[in-house]
């Protein structure tokens, strides 16, 4: 099978796409090699469903990517995908992975209905294959893509399928990542206190795997939340919590936007020694990166 596919930048938004980038040029690279490895493109897989989740979560809020980038790409991307689908001397399971791949590229080039309709072929051959990792993973990414899409309901079912088909004592980051999307959807939705529900339990995970960075993540999108929702004291509450675990990990970054979210919440609920607190804090670690 021989595939071509320029790789040039088409406008990066994000960091986390750079790098996603650059990890498929891996996958070209191996497609244009005659001793092709099944298990280094599982390997390059495994690296790039982590990468696609994190340009999700920075897409979240943010404009997608300008559809005048897809265009330099349209026509060698069909190339690939009909190399795909026609090809009868690729392994049927490195064939549905490298479907995956192509998904998400196009995924990450702003088309959530092609990535939507290429990730559909690869669910039927890993639900036909049995591989349930995969699958789970497959109705996460469908459900990123119908999100995009605004198919709430559609994009809630791939959820319960996912959370249905991955084991927590076996995948717990996983299954926290599944939770913390299906919150995405249930706010789309206008079912906020489901999604807090979601959110909390996505957090609880993360603590327990120790993934402080992602924990911090999930209640700083709960805080969001629950200021839209009017409910400040909750939001401080739960901002609070989670300030010590910022200090104690390093999480500079984070810690800062965890004190502007604080002393903004502070200053709407009238206490104003706990936003002065904040924005001393803030002080210091400016100061200290400087």
């Amino acid at each position: 099978m021989r595939l071509q596919l320029s790789t040039n930048p088409v406008g990066f938004v994000h960091e986390s796409e750079v790098f996603f980038d650059s990890m498929f040029e891996q996958v070209l690279d191996y497609l244009k090699r005659s001793n092709q490895s099944a298990l280094e493109i599982w390997v390059i897989f495994e690296s790039m469903k982590q990468q696609i989740l994190q340009v999700a979560d920075d897409r979240w809020g943010h404009p997608r990517a300008d559809t005048a980038h897809i265009m330099a790409y349209t026509n060698e991307l069909l190339v690939l995908e009909y190399e795909l689908l026609t090809s009868e001397t690729t392994n049927e399971e490195t064939r549905s992975i490298l479907l995956m791949l192509l998904s998400m590229v196009y995924y990450r080039l702003g088309d959530a209905e092609k990535a939507k309709q290429i990730a559909l072929y690869a669910r039927r051959e890993f639900n036909r294959l049995r591989l349930r990792e995969q699958l789970a993973f497959t109705d996460l990414f469908l459900a990123l893509c119908s999100l995009e899409l605004g198919e709430w309901e559609e994009a809630g079912d791939r959820c319960v399928l996912a959370l249905h088909e991955l084991p927590i004592d076996k995948d717990s980051l996983g299954v926290a990542e599944v939770w913390k999307t299906y919150a995405q959807i249930l706010h789309k939705s206008s079912h906020t206190d489901k999604a807090v529900a979601a959110l909390l339990l996505a957090s609880e995970i993360y603590a327990r795997q120790g993934e402080a960075a992602r924990q911090v993540k999930s209640i700083l999108n709960l805080s969001l939340l629950l200021t839209g929702q009017g409910d400040w004291h909750g939001g401080i509450y739960h901002l609070k919590k989670i300030l010590p675990l910022c200090r104690q990990q390093g999480l500079q970054t984070l810690e800062l936007e965890v004190l502007h979210m604080l002393s903004h919440l502070f200053q709407k609920t009238g206490q104003r020694m706990g936003a002065a607190g904040c924005q001393l804090r803030i002080s210091q670690l400016v100061s200290a990166s400087a």
